[in-house]
């Protein structure tokens, strides 16, 4: 049966339901309206035809305006909240619904669900528009998740089981969201909007960005490849880690980095094909470098415990200011690949003139920057030293004021000199 497929996936206790609307279920053989006026859904008297019960599965749609109360453990096969509605579903409650023939199936929100309890949703879809906070349990069984609208989690798990996540609205995560890799099918979560965690998100499938994420906490992206052309944050206290030969790749956007990106794997590396690569965090892993490197935030130290290759498309953009300047720590080998670029930008009004400055260090180093071994850079003559284990940059000259001043002084002259001579011709005229 039905019923018996639902409560194997998930076991749920009564449920309290509170819903700002007026319902109407159905089902191929039955259906019922709920009546205006708040009450109980328990009360046989609040339905025009009966009572939603497990024998048999509706499809309700709730539209209207009454406050609807739940409080016994219901299986249908489908909800739907208009946009102004409310569903709160206290700690004592549950909600099965399972896919079928009948629409509305799964969960649609366009108002507003507070969950403490449970809700189980089988071969179907939750999809949310409206606003969704849950600090229960979300179980998702052959079924995906959309996600258009503020999606809040403080609760045990939003499980997802061979089905994509799509966000294009918000999603806060303080809680724990699951998404599992099943039956060898790779279920993508894909993020348009913004995704901020400081619980624990943990991937199965591929994960693909293009818009925000702000990761205070951890991320664990276990199966699949993270993609990222948009923007990621790790902050001081956040974890991303990709593991099983699964590279974090970045095509765009930029990766800032104050906590700890992890890639481990024997292939596994950090792939940075464009974009940027800076902040002040930890690197456990590989980077392979064919955007932009940029060490620090005001500026300061990136460290990479692994070994760094740059490619012919890649820049090291060194940020140097009167307080401090990026470095690159590299605990294995550095590669320079014919081609790769060194960029640097004095912040703050600093005056390099005469300094010597480290900008990383590694084991051992193979290739050069193609700048040469002198370069102008930001007003700068600089020459770059290949240390056994650092590369230094020194800057050893810059515009002569007396020359500029001659110039300017020049062109003065020359100004008010043509000036005279056209007067003196005018006065003859």
């Amino acid at each position: 049966m039905r019923l018996a497929r639902v409560a194997a996936f998930l076991v749920l206790s009564p449920l309290l339901l509170v819903v700002s609307v007026r319902a109407q279920c159905g089902s191929s053989s039955t259906s019922t309206t709920w009546s205006d006026g708040n009450g109980s859904w328990a009360v046989s008297s609040n339905w025009t035809s009966g009572l939603p019960n497990d024998s048999t599965l509706y499809a309700c749609i709730l539209d209207g305006t009454s406050t609807v109360t739940l409080d016994t453990g219901e299986s249908i096969l489908g909800l739907q909240l208009a946009s102004g509605n409310g569903l709160n579903i206290n700690t004592s409650g549950g909600l099965n619904m399972f896919g079928g023939p009948k629409s509305p199936t799964g969960i649609r929100n366009s108002g507003t669900i507070n969950n403490i309890g449970g809700i189980s949703v089988a071969q179907s879809e939750l999809t949310n528009s409206g606003q969704l906070n849950n600090s229960g349990a979300i179980g998702l069984s052959l079924s995906g998740l959309e996600n258009s609208g503020n999606l809040n989690n403080s609760g045990a798990a939003i499980i997802n089981i061979e089905g994509p996540i799509t966000n294009s609205g918000t999603v806060n995560n303080s809680g724990t969201i699951n998404q599992y890799y099943f039956g060898g099918i790779d279920p993508q979560f894909t993020n348009s909007g913004i995704i901020n965690n400081s619980g624990t998100l943990s991937n199965s499938g591929t994960l693909n960005n293009s818009g925000t994420v702000n990761n205070s906490g951890t991320i664990n992206n276990s199966v699949g490849t993270f993609m990222n052309s948009g923007n990621v944050t790790i902050s001081s206290a956040g974890l991303f880690t990709t593991t099983l030969d699964n590279n974090y790749i970045q095509t765009a956007g930029s990766t800032i980095l104050d906590g700890t990106l992890t890639a481990t794997g024997d292939a596994t590396i950090v792939d940075i094909q464009g974009g940027i690569l800076g902040g002040t965090g930890t690197i456990n892993g590989n980077v392979l470098m064919a955007g932009t490197m940029m060490p620090g935030d005001a500026p300061g130290t990136l460290t990479i415990i692994g070994n760094y290759e740059q490619t012919s498309t890649g820049i090291f953009y060194e940020q140097m200011s009167p307080y401090s300047q990026a470095f690159l720590d590299v605990s294995g080998n550095v590669v320079l690949d014919q081609g790769a670029m060194l960029e640097i930008a004095l912040l703050n009004g600093y005056d390099p003139l005469g300094q010597t400055i480290s900008i990383m260090d590694f084991s051992a180093l193979s290739g050069q920057f193609a700048n040469g071994s002198s370069f102008w850079d930001d007003g700068y003559l600089w020459d770059i030293t290949y240390r056994q284990h650092e590369i230094d940059v020194s800057a050893v000259q810059a515009p002569e004021p007396s020359s500029l001043l001659l110039l300017f002084i020049g062109i003065t002259a020359l100004a008010f000199y043509a000036h005279r001579k056209m007067d003196k011709t005018e006065s003859l005229a």
